[in-house]
């Protein structure tokens, strides 16, 4: 549970979904990523959550998946070719880490902790936690868990309870399945919102922007009140594709060898407004 004083009504935040940020593929596009950790950075009312699959941490042996013309360089001259991007990763978010919420565990952390050994995903935690100077297993939320924000008017605790406050509820899952058409992604959502009661759903792993909205009625004091409630899909920052690095030699990903088709890249941040219950999806300067 984390409590934000805000105080001035008019107040707005900025939540920031990071998934899916595969740090360690030369796919990673490494340059978006740290425009938005300095968005974050930069911005005195902006949080963020993690949704997984921070590191890529496929291993050399895995007959399958690795190439090593796919691995950033910098990684791929480690032994230790994981924990050198994990490593990386918290560099690059060693900024913003005192304004983390939650970590979720993706696929390729849960992979490698289950068949190449060590704890890539604890080791994200612990870290993040000492810097933000709070216990891991506040931040840690394993594949899936609830984030608690409550938002409480005024510049700090004020007697008798005293304070405006909205407790607002977020369910944050790493994500699961595919497929190719938007039809899919909604109807995960919309089952993922009918089984987790809460504000806001955030989900990873397909690497597309998806948003659905549902409108529920809730007891209100006098009368029945209607109450909004999101799911998104976030993007994440690997691209399908590597761009030539002038040897004039294709390198094929994963994704164009299976046939998967292209993805966007980045976070779009998702806007609170504590005092009006309200939140607004910031696409591109637009609004949802």
């Amino acid at each position: 549970m984390h409590t934000i004083y805000y105080p001035n009504t008019t107040d707005r935040y900025r939540l920031w979904h990071l998934t899916d940020t595969h740090i360690g593929a030369k796919a990673c596009d490494e340059k978006l990523l740290r425009q938005h950790i300095q968005a974050i950075a930069d911005d005195e009312n902006a949080r963020w959550i993690g949704g997984g699959d921070y590191v890529d941490a496929i291993h050399y042996h895995d007959r399958k998946r690795f190439k090593p013309e796919t691995v950033a360089l910098w990684a791929l001259s480690h032994t230790n070719m994981v924990g050198k991007q994990v490593e990386y990763f918290l560099d690059l978010t060693a900024p913003i880490a005192r304004k983390c919420l939650g970590l979720a565990s993706g696929n390729h952390e849960s992979e490698n902790d289950k068949y190449h050994g060590g704890s890539c995903y604890q080791a994200i935690v612990e870290t993040t936690g000492e810097r933000k100077g709070v216990p891991p297993e506040t931040l840690g939320l394993g594949v899936q868990g609830f984030v608690t924000l409550t938002f409480r008017l005024g510049a700090g605790k004020l007697p008798n309870g005293g304070n405006h406050a909205w407790r607002m509820s977020v369910f944050v899952h790493h994500g699961w399945g595919g497929g190719r058409k938007a039809g899919g992604d909604a109807l995960t959502l919309e089952q993922a919102l009918l089984e987790h009661d809460s504000d806001l759903l955030l989900m990873g792993h397909r690497h597309v922007f998806r948003a659905l909205d549902v409108q529920v009625f809730v007891p209100g004091k006098h009368n029945a009140v209607q109450r909004e409630r999101w799911g998104v899909m976030s993007r994440g920052y690997l691209r399908g594709f590597i761009e030539d690095d002038g040897s004039h030699t294709p390198i094929d990903t994963y994704s164009e060898e299976k046939g998967l088709p292209v993805r966007g890249v980045g976070a779009f941040p998702i806007e609170i407004e504590p005092q009006a219950h309200r939140l607004r999806i910031l696409v591109e300067g637009h609004t949802r």
